[in-house]
Formats: structure tokens, C-alpha cells, sequence
């Protein structure tokens, strides 16, 4: 269960000094949460039960409750309370969770809390009960602050609960450095973790990049290459962004084009690399458009030669591309 950033007790003793001269209305509430949350009415039952009366006896306050955004396990909801005899006195607080529905049952706390707090004081305003009317039912003992306190904060989430993740990309790249000139290509990536940890495995194809002299002699190289990489991830709203460290291995072929001697050379290929990514939501959360950089820096580099031309190509120290294309998401 995820811990609540900012206990309600606040809220109820701002409340209860702003407006305990309210007129008598019925309490009011307003609700703003995405789809698969509670619903305003599931909220409302849940409120009136804990408040043990329905909103149209309590307190003359008014709520307003907005889920801001959605993380991985974490979920904030905006809390605003004001009287109705002075709506533009507004006390604002964030209450914290790891789902919906535990921040939906957080909300319904503290807005009962707060307005059985306001009828409590209001009660001891009204005169008492004559001795020929019917005895009142004894009025429940309500628990301090502390106890509040230790009421609606729950337990820490065990570390075995958190959520698990995964994710499938597919989209063109553009690498300069690997090959001659710029060389499109394609990789196809898939990512698993836990929290905000996680490991990354691609592939990665490049083909056929030509090139040439005056005379139309050269070569043509291929690159062909797998990594296996570590993440980071870090979530804002709806932005996922990730830094991904690892090394990828494969293997770098040229063939000659338009020499006097047939040739093909081939090197092994390893490149220490270092990833940075974001996707944003395309249609949902699930379907996703990511954009990414890699740095790497090849360990091995042959020197592609030919006798009469002399070097045709040569990898860069270092190398950079850039990709983009879509992510599915599972989590």
C-alpha cells in the first residue's frame, strides 16, 4: 500500500478556522479522475459511510478533488477545501498513493474527516436536549491527532509489490560513424523491469552502405549487431525517460565494388554504448512513440583496404545515431 505524502489532519484544522461561520448548506464535492479510477458516486458512498450521514446534513463545506497525474505505482491527487461563505478562501493539499482506488479511499478520509471535525464544533454551539425528548445516542469518541494520524497512513508498500514492467520498440535508426557517410537502418528492442530499474536486449541492422572513388571503386559494408544494456527510468506525467548503459557485439563485412580483385573483409565488432530515451503516449498509455540517442565508442577497428585504392574505410572513434519509432508498454 503506498504512503500518504500529506496526512489530512492539516486540512481539517484550516477548515474548521476558516469557515465555522458558514451558513447551512449541504456539503459539496467535485471529482476529476481518468478512466479506471472510482467514480463520483462510488466516492460519495464511500464518504457518507464513513461520515455515518449523507452529505446534505454535513458541514457546508466544499471539496474539489483532481487526480494530477499517473506514475509507475504512484498516483497524486490536488485536495481543495473551501466554505461556501467564502469560496475564494482555498486551502490546497496533495495526497499520494500507489493506486487509484487507495488514493480515491484517502480522499473520502479526509473529506469526512473534515467535515465531521466541522459538525463536531458546530454541536457544541446547540443547546441541549430537553430531558422529555428522546435520549440522543452517545456521540462516538473521536481519537486526537496522533491517532488520526496513525489512522490514515499506511504501512510501507513491500518492496516485493512493486510493479513490474515491459516494453517492445521497432523503428529506424541513423548511425554515422559505423559506415561510410550516413547509414540508415532499423532495431528492434525489448525491455523488462522492476520499479525504476530494468534491462534492455536489441538488435540492430545496418545494410549495405556503399562507398566510392572518381572511379567508381570501393566498397559496400554491412553492420550487424545485438547489446544488451542496463536502464534507468524516470516518469513525469505521461513521459517515460530512460538512460540505458551496456556494450553491443556483432560483426562489421565489406565486399569490393567495381575492383580488379574480388574481396570481402569482415571484423568483430564491440562498441561500449550509452542510450537516452523518452516515448510519450500515442493513443494510450499502452501504445507509445519513443525518440532516442545512442553514443558508443567501437574497440575494434579494421582497416578496410585494397591494393591499388588503399583504405576504403575505417570506423570512427566514435559514433552516434539517432532513432524513433513505436513502443508498446506493459505494466
Amino acid at each position: 500500500m503506498g504512503a500518504l505524502a500529506s496526512l489530512p489532519v492539516p486540512l481539517l484544522t484550516a477548515a474548521l478556522t476558516i469557515f465555522a461561520n458558514s451558513s447551512s448548506q449541504a456539503a459539496e464535492f467535485t471529482w476529476d479522475a481518468p478512466e479506471g479510477c472510482p467514480d463520483r458516486d462510488a466516492l460519495r458512498w464511500r464518504i457518507e459511510e464513513a461520515l455515518g450521514t449523507t452529505l446534505a446534513n454535513a458541514a457546508p463545506l466544499i471539496f474539489s478533488a483532481k487526480v494530477e497525474g499517473k506514475l509507475p505505482k504512484h498516483w497524486v491527487v490536488a485536495l481543495d477545501a473551501s466554505g461556501s461563505a467564502n469560496p475564494t478562501e482555498v486551502q490546497h493539499r496533495e495526497l499520494h498513493a500507489s493506486s487509484c482506488d487507495e488514493l480515491a479511499q484517502a480522499v473520502s478520509v479526509a473529506i469526512a474527516l473534515a467535515l465531521g471535525a466541522d459538525q463536531t464544533e458546530r454541536k457544541e454551539t446547540l443547546p441541549a436536549t430537553p430531558v422529555s425528548e428522546a435520549p440522543e445516542a452517545p456521540e462516538p469518541t473521536r481519537p486526537d491527532a496522533t491517532e488520526l494520524s496513525r489512522a490514515v497512513t499506511p504501512k510501507k508498500e513491500p518492496e516485493s509489490k512493486r510493479s513490474y514492467w515491459g516494453a517492445a520498440e521497432l523503428g529506424p535508426t541513423f548511425d554515422l560513424g559505423s559506415l561510410p557517410g550516413l547509414a540508415p537502418g532499423i532495431e528492434i528492442a525489448g525491455l523488462a523491469g522492476k520499479g525504476a530499474l530494468g534491462v534492455r536486449l536489441s538488435g540492430l541492422v545496418l545494410p549495405n552502405r556503399t562507398t566510392l572513388d572518381s572511379n567508381n571503386r570501393g566498397g559496400r559494408f554491412t553492420l550487424l549487431a545485438a547489446s544488451a544494456m542496463a536502464c534507468g527510468l524516470s516518469t513525469r506525467s505521461s513521459v517515460i525517460v530512460r538512460i540505458c548503459a551496456g556494450s553491443e557485439f556483432g560483426r562489421l563485412s565489406g565486399t569490393g565494388v567495381n575492383t580488379t580483385t574480388s574481396w570481402t573483409g569482415t571484423s568483430s565488432w564491440v562498441a561500449p554504448r550509452i542510450d537516452l530515451e523518452s516515448s510519450w503516449p500515442l493513443f494510450d498509455d499502452s501504445l507509445r512513440l519513443f525518440g532516442a540517442g545512442t553514443l558508443a565508442m567501437p574497440m575494434i577497428r579494421k582497416e578496410f583496404s585494397v591494393s591499388g585504392l588503399g583504405l576504403v574505410h575505417q570506423t570512427d572513434q566514435v559514433i552516434g545515431r539517432l532513432g524513433a519509432g513505436l513502443e508498446l508498454l506493459w505494466r
